[in-house]
């Protein structure tokens, strides 16, 4: 699992984001360099993450991508 970040114009991004609470060592958090507590998930310009399950979805349809 690899994650691509880029900067995007993201309005009411602070009212939609998931904050990264935990990174087991070795999992894909990790891997990616996600750091618990400072670093956060806002979704894409086409997708907001309003809930965790939306954000998981959006990861096992694009895992292979």
């Amino acid at each position: 699992l690899s994650v691509k970040l880029r900067f995007e114009e993201y309005t009411d991004a602070h009212t939609y984001l998931l904050a990264i609470k935990d990174v087991y060592l070795g999992g894909p958090a990790h891997h990616s360099g996600l750091h618990p507590h400072s670093d956060f998930i806002l979704g894409t310009p086409e997708l907001i993450f309003k809930e965790i399950g939306t954000f998981a979805k959006y990861l096992q349809v694009n895992k292979a991508q």
